[in-house]
């Protein structure tokens, strides 16, 4: 009898989930002249496991890997004199302070989702000040954003989904148009 290592079975498992399927693949060898038995197949499927690489989350991802991936960043300098010149107070929204404080009151961080949404409002803000600073109106905070297999180096294979991307929305329509304009748009069209 032939037996899977845990990390084959995972590998199987995102493959073939039953014993079905390794019966198909057994018929569909059969088709083409190849006869197995089913521990041949289960066999060739731990072999297939075993060389193919895994790939991890982002969310797998470790310190040592973020220290592989800002490899000779040990400090960051901030210029405040140049930050206050393009970043003035009044562009930071003055709901944010008040947003962050009842966020953080009332978003339990012991999972991972509480604390998105800490990160979210920051991010939100951040996009906001850059759009102004940028002259990006199109700049969008993106959620939940698949990605494939990507290889980095010192780091291995890694793979979505990314929980925050920010990037310029597509198209060209204007990002926050307000309902009264969106309804002119509309009528417009309507009544052509």
């Amino acid at each position: 009898m032939i037996y899977l290592s845990e990390r084959q079975v995972k590998k199987l498992d995102k493959q073939f989930v039953t014993d079905a399927k390794v019966e198909f693949m057994r018929a569909i060898l059969a088709k083409a002249g190849v006869e197995l038995t089913k521990e041949h197949v289960v066999s060739l499927v731990a072999e297939w496991a075993d060389d193919a690489p895994e790939a991890r989350s982002f969310s797998k991802l470790t310190g040592a890997d973020f220290d592989a991936l800002c490899k000779g960043v040990r400090t960051v300098n901030i210029n405040y004199t140049l930050l206050q010149e393009h970043v003035p107070d009044n562009l930071l929204p003055r709901e944010f302070l008040p947003m962050l404080k009842l966020t953080r009151r009332v978003s339990s961080r012991r999972t991972e989702t509480g604390a998105r949404n800490i990160i979210n409002l920051f991010l939100n803000v951040a996009v906001h000040i850059a759009r102004a600073v940028f002259g990006e109106e199109r700049l969008v905070v993106h959620h939940e954003v698949q990605t494939d297999i990507l290889e980095v180096p010192e780091v291995g294979l890694i793979h979505g989904p990314l929980d925050f991307l920010t990037a310029r929305a597509f198209g060209d329509i204007p990002m926050g148009t307000c309902l009264n304009i969106l309804l002119l748009i509309c009528d417009r069209h309507i009544d052509d």
